[in-house]
C-alpha cells in the first residue's frame, strides 16, 4: 500500500514539474504586448510571430479575461504569501517562548557579594 502512495506522489511530483517549466517557458519566450484603446496589455502565450509584430489579434473580452485571471492568480499568490510569513512567524514565536519558558530567570536585581 506504501508504494502505491509513494508512485503516486512521485507522479504528481513529476506532472508538477513538468507544468512549472511549461509556465517559466511560455511567460519567458513568449511574452507580447498589444495596444489596445491606448492601453498596453503585455501577456504571453505560444504564437507565431515577433514579439514586436505578433500576428494574432484578441477580442475585448479575451482581454479582460487576461487582466482578470492574471489579478486572480496574483491576488492568490500574495494571500498565500501572507499565511506563509504569518504561520512561520507564530511558529517561531511558540518555539521561542517555549524555550524561554522553562529557563531560570536571572534576577538583575540581587544582591551583589561583598568586596575582597
Amino acid at each position: 500500500m506504501n508504494k502505491m502512495i509513494y508512485n503516486k506522489k512521485c507522479l504528481l511530483a513529476v506532472f508538477l514539474l513538468v507544468v512549472f517549466c511549461g509556465y517559466m517557458v511560455s511567460i519567458t519566450c513568449f511574452t507580447h504586448s498589444h495596444i489596445v484603446n491606448g492601453q498596453l496589455v503585455t501577456h504571453s502565450h505560444p504564437y507565431k510571430g515577433t514579439p514586436y509584430n505578433p500576428e494574432h489579434t484578441h477580442t475585448a473580452t479575451q482581454l479582460i479575461s487576461i487582466a482578470l485571471l492574471s489579478y486572480f492568480v496574483t491576488l492568490g499568490a500574495t494571500f498565500v504569501g501572507f499565511v506563509h510569513i504569518f504561520s512561520c512567524r507564530i511558529i517561531t514565536l511558540k518555539i521561542f517562548q517555549t524555550f524561554f519558558d522553562k529557563q531560570p530567570q536571572i534576577r538583575p536585581y540581587a544582591l551583589r557579594a561583598p568586596p575582597l
